[in-house]
């Protein structure tokens, strides 16, 4: 595995600017980087996040702690403050998604992040469990060949919009009305998945979310089950099934 160092991540973000800025093409920004010993999947990592960082949105591929102190840093002179808050709420995102899997610990980052929050005047950060992993863009490349690539478009997933989601239909299941908290008590309270009735890998562009026609709260077990074929099934479609085998196990 390539080390990567500090003068990778320099460049890395020098790089990153003029991508974002449209003065340098992402495969041109790969090569070079390749030329430096990099791969060019852990360079991608690198520029998008930094792309994900100036529009304020989560990542889920981690950056070391020296590149995220640098990131900051760097965006906080050359965008000032608003560049700052964008990117402090992107960092903010990612770790509420990353603490899903390592249980929170990840002390370097958070101090950082605290660090950098009251320099951008947002306060100290507080641990939100409304964040989930299919709420969390991923930009991928995939290969074909040694010359041709082909960018897989990720599209935002609103923490606004589910939280007026919510605020609509309650923790209650759309499908099959289970309640966590009823079932489980404390530790059940305030979870809940959120479906997109449209899926956004099918909206050629960003869109303008109705938090109330386009979503709704539904289980772990039923999203899953949402997602089974495609396009997905819809809320309907799945209380059907459900129905049917209710049936046929009577």
């Amino acid at each position: 595995m390539v080390t990567i160092t500090e003068k990778h991540v320099e460049e890395l973000y020098e790089l990153a600017k003029q991508v974002y800025a449209g003065k340098t093409k992402v495969s041109d920004a790969l090569e070079i980087m390749h030329q430096q010993g990099m791969t060019k999947v852990s360079a991608n990592i690198y520029i998008n996040n930094f792309k994900l960082m100036m529009k304020g949105r989560g990542y889920k591929r981690t950056l070391n702690l020296y590149a995220v102190e640098y990131y900051l840093e760097n965006i906080s002179k050359d965008y000032g403050s608003s560049g700052l808050k964008s990117a402090v709420q992107s960092v903010e995102l990612h770790i509420n998604y990353f603490g899903n899997f390592s249980k929170g610990k990840m002390p370097g980052l958070k101090n950082l992040l605290n660090h950098y929050r009251k320099i951008s005047g947002s306060g100290e950060w507080v641990a939100s469990g409304s964040i989930y992993p299919d709420e969390i863009e991923d930009s991928k490349i995939f290969t074909e060949g040694a010359k041709k690539q082909r960018w897989v478009n990720a599209y935002e997933r609103n923490a606004d919009a589910r939280k007026e989601c919510i605020k609509k239909y309650n923790y209650i299941c759309a499908v099959c009305n289970f309640d966590f908290r009823v079932r489980f008590g404390e530790i059940g309270k305030e979870f809940i998945h959120v479906h997109h009735l449209i899926e956004l890998s099918a909206v050629a562009k960003e869109y303008q979310i109705d938090p109330i026609k386009d979503l709704r709260p539904v289980c772990p077990n039923c999203h899953a089950m949402l997602h089974r074929k495609r396009p997905a099934f819809t809320i309907e479609e799945l209380k059907k099934i459900i129905e049917l085998q209710k049936g046929e196990t009577a």
